[in-house]
């Protein structure tokens, strides 16, 4: 007798999730909790497929290769990882959640999600995407800033066993040791900085582009007029002091948050270009490249980030 075929036997089968981990992120983290994230994925009737990142940008090129297999992409790791993720994710329209185990996870801080690997699997499973707002360095995705200056090296230079004992403070000792307090020249590039309303020029100590509430672990660099879905990137733009004490009038002027001071330069737009000496950068805390001219831009709605409703 020939096999009727059910409905249940037509349907296709269900996209597996990839799961995408970084298993040196926050210390190797991760690992002491990756078998009760995976089961449950397996608990919850997903099918997984658990990649471990084997080298430098290896999740965007696993992304990009492979993006049409999977449902959705769960990236568990610190904000580096996350930046490999959301390279790979152009040209797709797939759902990305995020296991924040890094050291300092400015991203996840931003958007609300649980710094509790359990709690955020399981967000990142059964919630729906949202679009989110990210940023294009010279055609690069970064997902919540870019930056160059002092201290935006201590991100990638601090050695791991220091991020382990002190978190955020090993970033903000790395960044005080970068200062010439000898040369104060030193301590800053010529730049030129051009968005649609304006052009302003100067020698600056630190400069930062971001879609972000969080940066370094701190808001103090956040303006409050911050919209993470208005299509804009805020810019902020540090000019170089000359002394102790126009460093402290700086440093007092972040504490309370006032741009208005003229050691700042701040402003809001949808496209940035940066002409410089030879600058360092920093992608999402991750190395950048040394760059002399970046063109900076919003990409309204890039990501499709699974969330929590109402965040």
């Amino acid at each position: 007798m020939k096999h009727m075929e059910t409905k249940k036997d037509q349907m296709p089968a269900q996209k597996p999730v990839l799961f995408v981990y970084n298993p040196h992120s926050g210390s190797s983290r991760i690992l002491d909790s990756l078998n009760d994230l995976i089961s449950l994925a397996v608990a919850a009737g997903r099918r997984v497929e658990v990649h471990p990142t084997q080298r430098s940008r290896d999740a965007t090129e696993k992304i990009r290769r492979d993006h049409r297999f999977y449902e959705r992409i769960i990236a568990a790791g610190g904000d580096g990882l996350f930046h490999e993720v959301a390279n790979g994710l152009k040209d797709t329209d797939l759902p990305v959640g995020y296991v924040p185990v890094g050291t300092v996870n400015d991203f996840a801080s931003t958007h609300g999600l649980s710094q509790d690997p359990l709690q955020a699997m399981k967000t990142a499973l059964e919630q729906s995407p949202r679009q989110v707002d990210a940023g294009s360095f010279n055609g690069e995705v970064f997902t919540y800033v870019a930056a160059a200056g002092i201290g935006t090296q201590a991100a990638w230079d601090t050695p791991q066993d220091q991020k382990k004992r002190f978190g955020t403070l090993a970033y903000v000792a790395a960044a005080i040791q970068s200062i010439d307090f000898a040369h104060w020249e030193n301590n800053s590039v010529k730049m030129t900085i051009t968005d649609k309303d304006r052009t302003v020029t100067g020698d600056f100590t630190f400069v930062m582009v971001c879609n972000s509430l969080s940066v370094g672990g701190s808001d103090i660099l956040v303006p409050d007029e911050t919209d993470l879905n208005d299509g804009l990137l805020e810019y902020l733009c540090i000019r170089r002091p000359m002394n102790l004490t126009e460093l402290n009038q700086i440093l007092r002027a972040l504490a309370s948050r006032d741009f208005s001071s003229p050691f700042f330069e701040w402003g809001q737009t949808d496209h940035l270009e940066i002409d410089s000496d030879p600058a360092i950068w920093t992608l999402d805390g991750e190395y950048g490249g040394e760059i002399s001219h970046a063109d900076i831009r919003c990409l309204p709605g890039f990501l499709r980030l699974v969330r929590e409703p109402g965040l």
